[in-house]
């Protein structure tokens, strides 16, 4: 009877097993960006999915296709001496053409954060800003709301463009501010996610070194990271999952 039951306990986990398999493999380990407020790697236009991720080595973000093929390498037009955070990319949002847009956030000595399309061409300069969010008005319009770490200066753009349903849930996931950090991260809980749960804290090699209840009816969240050592953490919420660095 035992001997029964582990050959079938061995065949459904053999079964399980193979319900995935792995499409392809981001190297992603030589880079010092964060995917702000979208740990996926990827997001949706009207009509593709794509992933990205930022290449140090000759300052430009990689867009790959669904199928992983490079659909563009974007050289970027502005010097990368600190942390790159890449937010937003999307094709309806900031423009009317059919050219993939996303803000890009230098974090160092000093801040800046400039919208660029996809040729690499700079749409705005936003200035010394390093903390961006998207939101949706009661009217439907999206806005882009901007600032520093100390709050001192909120700059609110009014944006013409357009989000679908499925682009926005992706887009409004978990969001860090500041980030970087040296003290606190302060992080929005998303509609869908129970605002009492636990959220952890993991370190790049996977090993949880903190964890803290909700116990607010908010839907933010401020951690204190300051005894954390410098580096790339990843956070959780239920299955939401995020990104951010302590310096």
């Amino acid at each position: 009877m035992k001997k029964t039951l582990l050959i079938a306990i061995l065949l459904g986990f053999v079964k399980l097993q193979g319900q995935i398999s792995l499409e392809h493999s981001y190297d992603n380990s030589l880079s010092n960006s964060v995917l702000y407020s979208n740990y996926s790697f990827s997001f949706n236009t009207e009509s593709a999915t794509y992933y990205y991720y930022f290449s140090s080595g000759d300052n430009s973000i990689k867009l790959y296709n669904e199928n992983h093929s490079l659909y563009k390498s974007v050289s970027l037009p502005i010097p990368a001496t600190g942390y790159i955070s890449i937010y937003a990319p999307s094709d309806k949002l900031f423009n009317n053409d059919a050219l993939i847009e996303f803000i890009v956030m230098i974090s160092g000595s000093s801040n800046q954060m400039y919208l660029l399309n996809e040729n690499g061409d700079v749409i705005n300069n936003l200035g010394d800003r390093n903390r961006a969010n998207i939101i949706k008005t009661n009217g439907g319009d999206f806005k882009l709301v901007t600032s520093k770490n100390d709050g001192n200066i909120i700059d609110v753009y009014a944006l013409n463009g357009t989000l679908s349903t499925d682009q926005f849930n992706l887009l409004a996931k978990l969001s860090p501010f500041p980030n970087p950090t040296d003290s606190i991260i302060n992080i929005t809980i998303p509609e869908q996610v129970n605002k009492n749960a636990d959220i952890k804290i993991f370190s790049a090699t996977g090993k949880e070194v903190m964890s803290q209840r909700n116990n607010s009816d908010s839907n933010k969240i401020s951690l204190d990271v300051s005894s954390l050592s410098s580096g790339i953490y990843i956070y959780k919420v239920e299955n939401q999952t995020g990104k951010f660095i302590k310096k």
